[in-house]
């Protein structure tokens, strides 16, 4: 070729191109900006090879490939493999309330749980037997008809011809009546 003057120019530090008549240059993986001088999203560190706080490496065999941690979940950055779910959700895409859980972000319960607050975490714990709870913000679960709330805490068959949630009230054909015991 007779009058043509081919120039080539190095790619950018943390870029490459193949070689030929390649006429642009491709930023390395985690690398992005027109001079390959900004990490992408997801990405830090200055070979912007770590994953940031809510991203994770979703490839630990290979290149380091930073990806965002699904709802409900988080990661502490450094390249972690993981997200974790936050309280209240489980699945591997942390969707899922965990048992006795429900609501949009899991911090409701669901019948027959009832709730407790710890370290602002909301936990939902079943009922025990022989009671129930409409769920939601309930701190307590209430004895079904025929057993009462014993000193344990547990619902206990009434005696027979009593009723309530505390045994308190009289079937029918049944009457009231009070017994003082005296201890010696």
């Amino acid at each position: 070729l007779t009058g043509t003057t081919v120039s080539c120019t190095a790619c950018h530090t943390n870029s490459w191109s193949s070689a030929g008549k390649s006429t642009s240059c491709t930023c390395n993986q985690g690398f992005t900006g027109s001079t390959c001088s900004q990490c992408e999203t997801g990405y830090m560190g200055a070979s912007c090879d770590t994953c940031k706080e809510d991203y994770f490496n979703s490839t630990p065999d290979s290149l380091i490939t930073c990806s965002k941690c699904p709802p409900h979940s988080s990661s502490s950055g450094g390249s972690s493999t993981v997200c974790t779910c936050h309280h209240g959700f489980t699945g591997s895409l942390c969707a899922d309330c965990i048992t006795g859980h429900t609501g949009s972000t899991c911090s409701k319960c669901k019948e027959n749980y009832f709730y407790s607050v710890t370290d602002s975490k909301v936990t939902c714990t079943a009922c025990p037997s022989n009671s129930t709870s409409p769920g939601h913000d309930t701190e307590s679960c209430t004895c079904d008809p025929g057993y009462g709330d014993s000193a344990t805490g547990e619902c206990d068959v009434c005696s027979s011809g009593s009723t309530g949630t505390e045994c308190n009230t009289c079937d029918v054909n049944y009457v009231y009546s009070i017994s003082d015991s005296l201890v010696a």
